[in-house]
Formats: C-alpha cells, structure tokens, sequence
C-alpha cells in the first residue's frame, strides 16, 4: 500500500490560477475572433448560392435545347410527311421508288426519334 502523502496546497493553489487565467483569456478571444462555426455557416452558405445558382442556369439550359429539339423534331417529320404527300400525290411529277421512300422515311424517322430521346434523357433524366 502507498503511503498516504499530504497534497502541496500552494501547488495546487498555483494551477487554479493559471487554469483560471487560460480559461479567461480563451473566453475573451473567442468573443474577439470570428469562430469556427460563423465561417463554416458562411461558406455553407455561399455553396447553397452556388448550388441554387447551378440549378437556375441548368434549367435554362433545359428549357432552350427543349425548344430547339422539338423544333427539329417537328421540322424533321413534316418534311418526311410532305415527301410522302409529293410521291402519293405526283406533285409536279415528284416521284421516288418505293425503296427509296421507305429508306427514307424509316431512316429520318429513326434518327429523329433517337435524336429526341438521347437530349431527353440527358436533360430530363434521374438526377439521383
């Protein structure tokens, strides 16, 4: 068993002090000092303005590729409705093999609609 020893009072009395003037001093500057959390919660902050700002934009890219492809789109397939007119018709004597035609119309049609749903994937897919 240790022996019992008598605690050193001015020790002990010497480490209160100096405890108490850290803890003071650390007080006081905290209060003069920006804190950790204020810059974490500005820079939160301008990440959110940034994020928020990336969505508005994106959304206007969305918006004009939108308008752009459905104007393709429509333009594609009523040229591919007109050819179909002219031939069916023999407009100004318009005529085209039945081969060609349903080269034609199956390969305009194909590109079109692929053309629509690669954009619109790319736009309007699942942002997970």
């Amino acid at each position: 068993m240790l022996p019992e020893s008598k605690p050193d009072v001015q020790l002990i009395g010497k480490l209160a002090k100096e405890e108490s003037r850290i803890s003071r001093k650390l007080f006081v500057s905290d209060f003069e000092e920006p804190s950790l959390h204020d810059s974490l919660s500005k820079h939160k902050e301008h990440l959110e303005k940034k994020r928020l700002l990336a969505a508005g934009s994106y959304l206007d890219l969305q918006q004009i590729f939108a308008y752009l492809l459905f104007g393709l789109v429509s333009i594609w397939l009523s040229a591919v409705i007109v050819t179909i007119f002219l031939c069916g018709f023999a407009y100004i004597d318009f005529n085209l093999s039945d081969s060609v035609l349903i080269a034609f119309i199956t390969s305009t049609t194909t590109s079109v609609i692929g053309l629509f749903l690669l954009v619109a994937r790319w736009l309007f897919g699942n942002k997970e």
